[in-house]
């Protein structure tokens, strides 16, 4: 066997490979034509790194002859393989489809996935947690995010790194790819009625304004939305991080749950409910 799998690397092909065999006492031997050391029964040759370069890349045949006292001589061939080059196509995909996973992702197991030399054992580093993950026959490679690695990584940004190592032991350069984890609900602080749309009784409610304002603070940043009852989210305004005045869609008269709803760069979400009675109706005389 040649540097134990019959296939020369980069490694071994810059430090030379010695071939071994056995032979008859007082034997000798040549390797490719050029003579062995004989020792005993032993016989032993260097292929250096230069007799490997000239070999080139590829499927590369070893002939031995070895010659005993009586000049009889038997032939033996082996071939090997010289494979030096690092494999290529190493990649970690966007994760998450914006490289930032958010709770509901982390909840339904989020994945790291990327190419690689089909049958490359990809080594990924997440925080102090590494995995060795093979390559299928299309190149592809994934690893299911655990708890483990949560914690490894912590909430915010976290660059996760790859490398891949070919079937002859060649490394690859070292892959880098920058996430982002965010599983924290963006602030949304309870809304209420402002002022100037509260008619009648303050505070109770009830009120003749069909697109009233109300007061809130939210993420900075978040995205608001509003729907009232059972009908669709509509945009509102962007949180400030402050207290701020939004805008509703029409009401129709009498009792309407208004849903606020905030959504992070993320995509984390906190919503926030309240009753309001739209009552336009004159009292009676």
């Amino acid at each position: 066997m040649v540097a134990t799998d019959d296939i020369i690397n980069a490694l071994e092909a810059a430090s030379g490979v010695t071939l071994t065999g056995l032979t008859t006492e007082g034997s000798t031997v040549t390797v490719n034509g050029n003579p062995a050391v004989v020792s005993g029964t032993t016989w032993s040759y260097v292929l250096d790194s230069a007799a490997i370069a000239a070999m080139g890349e590829g499927s590369e045949v070893i002939t031995v002859i070895g010659t005993d006292s009586a000049n009889n001589s038997v032939t033996s061939t082996k071939t090997i393989m010289i494979d030096t080059l690092a494999p290529t196509g190493l990649t970690i995909n966007t994760v998450s489809l914006n490289d930032a996973i958010n709770a509901a992702e982390k909840a339904a197991g989020a994945a790291i996935t990327g190419t690689a030399e089909a049958g490359a054992i990809v080594t990924l580093t997440i925080g102090a947690n590494k995995y060795k993950i093979t390559a299928d026959t299309s190149g592809n490679w994934s690893h299911t995010l655990a708890a483990i690695d949560y914690t490894a990584m912590a909430e915010g940004p976290e660059t996760i790194t790859a490398t891949a190592t070919d079937a002859a032991g060649n490394p690859s350069t070292v892959v880098s790819h920058a996430i982002t984890i965010d599983t924290a609900a963006p602030l949304l602080a309870s809304f209420v009625l402002a002022t100037a749309s509260d008619s009648g009784t303050l505070s109770d409610g009830i009120s003749d304004v069909a697109a009233p304002n109300f007061t809130v603070t939210a993420e900075a940043g978040s995205a608001l939305e509003m729907k009232i009852g059972t009908g669709t989210f509509a945009s509102v305004g962007t949180g400030t991080g402050s207290t701020q005045t939004i805008t509703a869609p029409t009401m129709t008269e009498g009792l309407n749950v208004v849903v606020l709803r905030a959504t992070d760069a993320a995509g984390n979400v906190t919503e926030r409910t309240l009753n309001y009675t739209l009552d336009t109706t004159a009292p009676a005389a």
